[in-house]
């Protein structure tokens, strides 16, 4: 593959871009706005899925996440391998 970050890079790519202020609130410079990863993207998917069917589920709110990102790690992983 190229130089793709590991976390898949832009989820929802666009060209748009939105202004950043300085400490003062005056505009200050343009910033492209990528949105979130393809990582935070699949996590997120992954957390809905859990989410869906509690029964018989006892973990934390930060356990919730952790195994949410493994899942999204593993499915970006599959992306690298053979098609």
């Amino acid at each position: 593959m190229t130089d793709q970050p590991k976390d898949g890079g832009p989820a929802f790519a666009s060209d748009a871009y939105h202004t950043v202020t300085d400490s003062e609130g005056n505009p200050a410079y343009l910033q492209r706005s990528d949105g979130m990863t393809l990582r935070d993207y699949f996590a997120g998917q992954a957390l809905a899925g859990m989410l869906a069917n509690l029964d018989n589920v006892s973990m934390t709110f930060s356990q919730f996440g952790s195994c949410a990102y493994k899942y999204a790690d593993a499915m970006l992983a599959a992306r690298e391998g053979p098609q």
